[in-house]
């Protein structure tokens, strides 16, 4: 059946006043639409010429454009089809052979424009990039959500609970939005799911690149298949004559290509182009409105098009009817994996990826960072110059910082007219300082729109801008506000009207620039002592280190880290004794690599051996570390086994003895085991055979109850305890309460502290340098 009646076509041409010889070609021609023009000419019975001087009047009776345009028989064939439609509502207008012409009308477009998206969407140069990269070669999938985070309704108190569960359950740093971790969806399949789409995200989410992914794609019909892609970068076009509206601005962009106007309109009218606007919050103020108009216009004339719009998160409040919001993902580590993978195999350096990718598991501050795809991609750039890290991270916190404040506009050539814009990025960085310092400790960083507001008018009350008119300062707040969170995302609303920084990294950033910035000397020693109150507080750890490395000179910060150290051991004697004893014990061990920090390797070896029971890496460095690991391990497995052994005695029913005395009587033969392997690795005569001898004193099998344990088990453990502190001075009984533990545990990770400040890239003068490296985990004065 054809896709418009022969008869409807004939009422056509007498409508049009065709002649029967132009009728004729007319009826013929539409009513055979796949066939060539020469194929109609001789089912007509005559020749090419003849055929093309009828059509030619027929094409300018329906106003179709002469010349010599490729496809004007279908658009005289589409004009004839909605005249068909209008008059015929019901019939049926979606035939396969209407079906396959426009798609061959779209296949068509897209060979044309091919050049169009592959320069405008075919490659990406970024940041510091010496060339530009293909799109597709680092393209990694991106996860989106329909959860809003800033429309997300939760009181503080809520999130904060909910924060500090995340935060015991997870082994890792994590960033706020990972609280909400909810379905997420592949952004391919929820473009092809949805028509119309508002795409958020936060500044450097890979939105645009996203964007530009799905032109090159759909260009080649490989997703939303039969449909042409239409990619604008508003920031552009908002320049364009005010009396050029978007629709013609298009059509004429695609004419440059050779799609004309009518084809253009051809396919808008079948709903085949797919609408890409990058950038909405790159449209300058006094442009903003004409520019929403004409898309909103777009979008409700050709409705069942699709179309896709970009924009920041809190840069614009203005809704589209019928469109789903929804919001870019923060990479996940699969994520973050892909890209690196796809980033160095496109640089030719595919033997980096996996050391890049250690670098970053091993690194909690950075690897945040890699949750956001443009401080991803700074990553990349740095490693693959110089193949690691550099060694004082706050180097890189700067650079990133400045991308966000300041580069990430201007290389983009974007004007924002907002108040914070006219902020210098040292201002920024000061009221950013504030806002950090200010909100750290309380709440998990977390903190309400209030709080920050008062923070933010406390500094514009400072400027002399806001001196000449203070009234303005009110207003300014919001404005600063919702700024602070559209430019930069450095802080973002998490929920309504709840907002932290977006990365923890960035905040403790921020709290030691602001100590760091303290000019007064008088006030920074102040702020310095208040600092040293947090010292037992993990989530204060970083900042001590980038304070540390920030400072001209960090010897005060050092000695006061020190001093609140050395306070745990004199405020308790029993450690302060310990303390003397890893003194001495340390000083033994001989150093058979001379290593020249092997005094303090030695005392953290055994500090862990005693206190938190676990041997460390550096084990084999010493034969003394292995003979008192493994002396010790067994001194306290025989304490296990004594106890389980008396645990048993206590059982009532034979089936639970029976089934303990299977258990115990395998772990009694490895406690045996032991004792064999510690007499192997015994080379001191004396030693040897004193321990043979407690040795043979053991049963060699195990029944419930059993007689030995209970009347000799305590003698036997402390003749060995004896053993081993007479003849290795370890295996000591401390007697420690749990709270002196948790005081020595926090000692040890105060001490740790201290050595990753003068790890890092911090100047300390030599002299409190050697003070501090000769008393790692000691007292100062205890240990000159």
């Amino acid at each position: 059946m054809p896709s418009i009646p022969r008869d409807y076509l004939e009422k056509v041409a007498h409508q049009k006043r065709l002649t029967s010889f132009q009728k004729e070609a007319f009826v013929e021609r539409l009513a055979n639409i796949d066939l060539s023009d020469l194929v109609i000419a001789k089912i007509l019975n005559i020749s090419r010429d003849r055929y093309s001087s009828r059509m030619t009047q027929v094409y300018k009776k329906f106003n179709v454009p002469s010349g010599n345009i490729p496809g004007k028989s279908k658009l005289l064939f589409f004009e004839v089809l909605d005249m068909y439609r209008k008059e015929n509502p019901d019939a049926e207008n979606a035939s396969p052979q209407i079906i396959k012409t426009i798609d061959e009308f779209v296949h068509d477009a897209q060979n044309k424009t091919q050049n169009l998206i592959k320069g405008r969407c075919g490659k990406m140069q970024i940041l510091d990039m010496n060339e530009p990269i293909e799109v597709k070669e680092i393209f990694t999938e991106v996860k989106i959500t329909d959860q809003i985070a800033s429309k997300r309704r939760i009181e503080l108190k809520e999130l904060v609970a909910k924060y500090e569960h995340r935060e015991q359950t997870s082994k890792s740093k994590f960033t706020i939005s990972r609280l909400f971790d909810g379905d997420k969806i592949s952004g391919v399949q929820l473009i092809e799911k949805y028509p119309k789409l508002m795409l958020l995200g936060r500044p450097g989410a890979g939105k645009t690149t996203f964007l530009k992914y799905v032109a090159t794609l759909t260009n080649r019909s490989e997703v939303v298949p039969d449909h042409l892609p239409v990619f604008i970068a508003l920031k552009d076009f908002q320049e364009k004559d005010a009396h050029i509206d978007l629709r013609t601005h298009i059509e004429n962009e695609l004419s440059l290509f050779e799609v004309n106007k009518e084809l253009f309109n051809k396919l808008l009218k079948e709903s085949r182009v797919l609408f890409l606007f990058d950038g909405l919050d790159e449209v300058r103020k006094k442009h903003f409105s004409r520019v929403v108009r004409q898309i909103r216009e777009l979008s409700q004339l050709f409705s069942n098009n699709r179309f896709i719009i970009t924009c920041r998160l809190a840069a614009s409040e203005y809704k589209f009817e019928d469109f789903l919001e929804v919001e870019v993902c923060e990479f996940t580590k699969s994520q973050i994996s892909l890209f690196a993978k796809n980033w160095f195999a496109a640089k030719g350096s595919t033997l980096k990826t996996e050391k890049f990718l250690t670098c970053l598991d091993n690194d909690p501050e950075i690897s945040e960072l890699a949750t956001n795809p443009l401080l991803l991609t700074l990553l990349c750039l740095v490693f693959e110059e110089s193949g690691e890290f550099p060694h004082n991270q706050v180097e890189l916190y700067q650079e990133g910082l400045d991308i966000f404040l300041r580069k990430w506009d201007v290389t983009r050539e974007i004007e924002r007219p907002e108040t914070y814009r006219k902020l210098s990025k040292n201002k920024k960085e000061d009221l950013l300082s504030k806002i950090a310092y200010a909100t750290f400790e309380k709440d998990k960083g977390l903190f309400k729109k209030a709080t920050i507001e008062a923070e933010i008018r406390e500094y514009t009350e400072n400027l002399l801008r806001s001196i000449r008119a203070p009234e303005e300062v009110d207003p300014d707040c919001s404005s600063i506000l919702k700024s602070m969170v559209a430019q930069h995302g450095l802080i973002v609303e998490v929920a309504k009207g709840i907002y932290s920084f977006s990365h923890r990294t960035f905040h403790e950033y921020f709290v030691a620039l602001k100590i760091v910035k303290t000019l007064d000397p008088q006030e920074q020693i102040k702020i310095l002592k208040s600092l040293t109150t947090h010292i037992n507080d993990y989530r204060w750890q970083e900042v001590f280190i980038l304070v540390s490395c920030m400072l001209p000179n960090a010897d005060f910060l050092i000695r006061l880290i020190k001093r609140e150290i050395d306070k745990i051991v004199e405020e308790n004697q029993r450690i302060g004794t310990f303390i003397h004893w890893l003194t001495a014990k340390s000083a033994s061990i001989k150093n058979p690599q001379n290593l020249s920090n092997f005094h303090s390797i030695c005392q953290v070896f055994y500090f862990n051996l005693v206190i938190n029971q676990k041997i460390t890496k550096r084990q084999k460095l010493s034969k003394d570390f292995v003979i008192d690991s493994e002396l010790i391990h067994t001194l306290n497995y025989s304490v296990v086994v004594q106890n389980k052994i008396a645990q048993a005695a206590s059982l009532s029913a034979q089936d639970k003895i029976d089934d303990a005395e299977k258990t115990l009587q395998q772990e009694y033969e490895r406690l045996l085991r032991y004792l064999k392997e510690n007499r192997d690795i015994i080379s001191e005569p004396d030693i040897l055979a004193k321990f043979d001898t407690l040795a043979t004193l053991l049963p060699t099998t195990i029944h419930i109850p059993d007689p030995w344990w209970p009347n000799h088990g305590d003698q036997w453990i402390q003749s060995l305890r004896d053993l081993i502190i007479r003849h290795r001075n370890i295996g000591h009984d401390w007697g420690f309460t749990s709270t002196e533990l948790n005081a020595l545990k926090e000692y040890y990770t105060v001490n740790k502290l201290l050595s990753r400040c003068l790890q890092g890239d911090c100047y300390v003068s030599r002299e409190v340098r050697e003070e501090i490296n000769v008393s790692t985990l000691l007292p100062i004065e205890k240990s000159a």
